[in-house]
């Protein structure tokens, strides 16, 4: 029997969290798409914050944090995963201690310490990593890769107030609470329910609706951060192509589509990652050139990319509503 690092997966992809809880499953010999996984906890949606200038805000292809993604993931398992709260100085034996009895651990990790993160130096921002292995000067991690932390460093990014929150498997049993089938009809509906909100919480912009609110800032906000902010993980073009990827799986594994339908229903999210990569390309040539005819085009592309939007939307309720169609025949066959 090999070491917990040398057994474990180490598939890379797009959205760090979803990439790291794909790969802890199939450590257990649970095998999921990172598309699923995604689908499931419904972190597909749409976010924008103008921030305090045009230097600090923020704009999302997601629904929600990490920390509301694991939140529902521990709502979908059968046995919820074992949360330990440490002290700082007691997390490395216990680590081991896990480590001995070959149970993987989740933890909880500050980026603002880690060198490879956006959020180096400039913010906190917390993600979930596994932590396969300890030795004396470093520490190494799975996050969308392995990573090898200085031992100190790692205390550092782990502690909040002095502590530190883990999860781990206490039997290996990540069995889900319910049927493939009703996991990602409630994933997508959570995904819904996002692109149709129309509440604003303290300048927070969601959904559709918030789309077109961000539409109307462009030209406050066409820099090379916006740039960055679509095509980061995360952005709207990683995850309009993950839903792609995760509307074909559907449409192959439950037959939802006729043969003229089924083009339509992946392709439009392929379009619009196509579209919105498009978009940050230009506004990436913007911040060299500063073209008036230039800026009016990428505004036509953002509205034409929401109405696009707006059309995978009723494809998504309609991909939803066939689930449950099938739902209710197995029930009564």
């Amino acid at each position: 029997m090999g070491t917990i690092s040398s057994e474990f997966p180490c598939k890379t992809g797009d959205l760090c969290f979803s990439v790291n809880i794909m790969n802890y499953f199939e450590f257990y010999q649970i095998k999921h798409m990172e598309s699923w996984i995604s689908g499931v906890l419904g972190t597909f949606g749409f976010s924008y914050n103008p921030g305090s200038s045009s230097k600090f805000f923020d704009i999302s292809g997601r629904n929600g944090e990490f920390i509301d993604f694991f939140a529902r993931l521990q709502s979908k398992l059968k046995e919820p995963l074992t949360h330990t709260c440490l002290e700082v100085d007691e997390v490395v034996i216990f680590l081991k201690k896990l480590h001995k009895s070959r149970k993987l651990p989740l933890i909880w990790i500050n980026n603002y310490y880690l060198d490879y993160s956006s959020f180096y130096k400039i913010s906190t921002y917390w993600s979930l990593v596994i932590v396969l292995g300890i030795e004396s000067e470093n520490v190494t991690i799975f996050d969308n890769g392995i990573k090898s932390i200085p031992f100190q460093l790692f205390l550092d990014a782990v502690g909040k107030n002095g502590y530190v929150d883990l999860y781990y498997s206490d039997n290996g049993n990540l069995n889900w609470n319910v049927d493939a089938n009703s996991l990602i009809i409630d994933g997508l509906s959570m995904s819904i329910n996002c692109l149709k909100t129309n509440t604003i919480n303290e300048n927070h912009y969601k959904g559709i609706s918030g789309m077109y609110y961000f539409a109307e800032e462009i030209d406050v906000f066409c820099n090379i951060h916006l740039f960055t902010q679509i095509n980061k993980p995360g952005g709207l073009t990683q995850t309009r192509q993950s839903m792609g990827d995760l509307l074909l799986i559907l449409t192959k594994q439950f037959s939802l589509f006729e043969s003229g339908e089924r083009f339509q229903s992946n392709n439009i999210y392929f379009q619009l990652a196509s579209t919105w990569r498009k978009i940050g390309n230009l506004i990436y040539k913007y911040t060299l050139v500063h073209d008036n005819e230039l800026l009016e085009r990428i505004n036509k592309l953002i509205y034409s990319a929401i109405e696009a939007e707006e059309k995978g939307l009723l494809i998504l309720e309609c991909v939803v509503k066939r689930l449950k169609n099938k739902s209710l025949l197995k029930e009564n066959s």
